[in-house]
């Protein structure tokens, strides 16, 4: 039996290890274009989405208190350079059509654009895309989502 276990495990580690490498779009993005421009990339801690799940607006809403338990990060990403703006928002959206396969256009709305990755029916990346008041605005989500939390988070 043990003989067993140690093949299956050594089976399975070139899987696992490819899913440590994986990155999430704001880890890619700051990648290819932070160097030389004015972008800053912040990751909210498990602190912080503890203290968000005790927004009123959420409380209420149990379906979306159960999904931001389930977030593993959130990551914001800024550009501090309005000269700069333009040219980065073509580079994340250009970056997320040369990943067509990865990632999915999931809706607009009042200028702003979502981009969904799922595994099967479920949402383990949402990124949020837009220019606001001259700046780049990336919010990039990872976890287990629904459609049903997505749906809450563009209704607030």
């Amino acid at each position: 039996m043990k003989r067993y276990l140690f093949f299956l495990s050594i089976l399975l580690l070139p899987a696992l290890c490819g899913a440590q490498r994986e990155q999430d779009f704001a880890s890619t993005y700051m990648r290819l274009n932070a160097e030389g421009t004015g972008l800053d990339c912040r990751t909210v801690s498990p602190v912080m989405m503890s203290k968000m799940m005790r927004i009123e607006e959420i409380g209420s809403n149990s379906e979306a208190v159960r999904t931001l338990q389930n977030l593993k990060s959130v990551r914001v990403v800024t550009d501090a350079d309005s000269d700069d703006t333009d040219a980065l928002y073509d580079k994340a959206v250009s970056l997320l059509d040369a990943n067509k396969n990865r990632y999915r256009l999931y809706d607009e709305y009042e200028g702003k654009s979502l981009y969904v990755r799922k595994r099967g029916k479920v949402i383990v990346e949402l990124i949020l895309l837009t220019k606001n008041e001259g700046r780049l605005h990336i919010v990039n989500f990872t976890g287990t989502m629904t459609e049903a939390f997505v749906k809450t988070l563009t209704q607030m």
